[in-house]
């Protein structure tokens, strides 16, 4: 399920750092599956829906602050190692 943020009410998304979104959307991918998890169980444990996960690994979407906050988490690893080259 999609968070207030995400549909477009509350807090904007977050603003990638410039040049950033194409590495976002490839390690978001590249960590998923690194720890075999499905978009459906990431989805899941960040609290977002399954289509807003594909949207981000597509890079036509970005996370709120909180949300990226959540993906990270989930994949244990640092929000600034979701945006490294």
């Amino acid at each position: 399920m999609a968070t207030v943020q995400e549909r477009g009410r509350g807090r904007p998304p977050a603003v990638p750092p410039r040049g950033k979104s194409g590495e976002f959307a490839r390690n978001l991918r590249r960590y998923r599956m690194e720890v075999a998890m499905s978009v459906e169980v990431m989805a899941q444990k960040a609290c977002v829906s399954r289509s807003l996960v594909n949207k981000f690994e597509a890079g036509k979407a970005h996370p709120s602050v909180d949300t990226l906050s959540r993906l990270a988490k989930v994949l244990k690893v640092s929000i600034a190692d979701l945006y490294e080259d």
